[in-house]
């Protein structure tokens, strides 16, 4: 995949690390992690981001209450 999008679905995950790590080998090289969410999610978002050691290569608020991250291995 060249991208994958979650779009308000990561807060259901039992374990975010463990989902984005099993996500990752289905993106090419130079794919991307879209993330889309509340911005109550956010903090968890980027620990797990960090532990996996990706990074937020962008970042915007779409609309209030919300946030968008692009994450690349």
């Amino acid at each position: 995949m060249d991208v994958a999008l979650l779009c308000q679905v990561d807060q259901y995950l039992p374990d975010r690390v463990a989902y984005f790590r099993k996500l990752l080998p289905s993106l090419r090289p130079r794919g991307r992690l879209v993330l889309v969410n509340y911005l109550e999610f956010r903090a968890a978002d980027l620990a797990a981001a960090h532990t996996l050691g990706l990074k937020v290569i962008d970042e915007w608020q779409p609309s209030p209450g919300f946030f968008m991250m692009v994450l690349t291995p």
